[in-house]
């Protein structure tokens, strides 16, 4: 589960990639890799027009606070009254965390060598290898096999490089998976 040390590790690995290639602000980026945006019916964030789950540019702190633990439920201030819509900041975080109990719960973030910030499966080591396969639609984690080719870890979300982006220019290599 998310608490206050999770979010500050993620918090500090997203603004170790910042500025990101895709220009989103490190609260977004970190936002949307945790979710690998999408929401509780595998449906992309942005496909729905207006709604979301991630919190506006004024309700980080408080979003980040009730993600956390640093809050309850139901508290509410004056300051926070007059800055957000408390209820509204509230649903959105409620389906936050429902998306991520689906997608980022049980997986753990990464950074990679050319500055792009990811999800994957826990088993992850420095040194194994993001590789988009034509057809698929995620990246996956693989690792050199000790007896040649290379042996799959998982699947992962990569902020940057879900739809193509990486493809573009860049020639095809033969992999044995192992």
């Amino acid at each position: 589960m998310l608490n206050k040390d999770w979010i500050a590790e993620g918090k500090r690995l997203a603004s170790s990639v910042s500025p990101y290639a895709t220009g989103e602000a490190t609260e977004e980026l970190l936002w949307r890799t945790l979710i690998a945006d999408l929401r509780q019916d595998f449906e992309p964030w942005s496909s729905v027009s207006g709604h979301t789950c991630l919190p506006g540019n004024a309700e980080y702190g408080y979003f980040f606070r009730l993600i956390s633990g640093d809050f309850p439920w139901n508290a509410d201030t004056p300051v926070w009254r007059r800055e957000i819509n408390v209820s509204d900041c509230r649903r959105r975080c409620k389906n936050f965390l429902a998306a991520f109990e689906k997608h980022g719960a049980g997986r753990v973030l990464f950074t990679t060598e050319g500055g792009l910030l990811g999800l994957g499966p826990k088993g992850m080591l420095a040194g194994d290898r993001i590789s988009l396969i034509f057809g698929a639609r995620v990246p996956f984690v693989l690792r050199k096999a000790e007896a040649g080719g290379w042996s799959l870890v998982g699947e992962c979300y990569v902020r940057g490089i879900m739809h193509g982006e990486a493809l573009e220019g860049k020639l095809a290599e033969k992999i044995d998976l192992v």
